[in-house]
């Protein structure tokens, strides 16, 4: 599983279960404790597109960047040329 981590897996359909239950845990925090300074980060994100693609299944799941505060992070990864 090298490389299954960050960004990559919040949308690949092998955790797509194990994504929503995150996505559920954060809207608990946020919405039922009230604990909305709590804020998001997509780790490992290595582009633009797996930014775009990490972002839509948080959305597709109540978590949409901007709505009641939510701020989201990314982490960038570069890579050495």
């Amino acid at each position: 599983m090298l490389g299954f981590r960050g960004a990559s897996r919040h949308y690949d359909p092998r955790y797509r279960e194990g994504f929503a239950l995150e996505c559920w845990a954060m809207k608990q925090v946020r919405e039922v404790m009230g604990l909305t300074n709590a804020k998001l980060m997509v780790p490992f994100c290595r582009t633009v597109e797996e930014e775009r693609l990490a972002l839509a299944e948080m959305e597709q799941h109540g978590l949409k960047r901007g709505e009641k505060g939510l701020e989201v992070y990314v982490m960038c990864e570069s890579r050495a040329t």
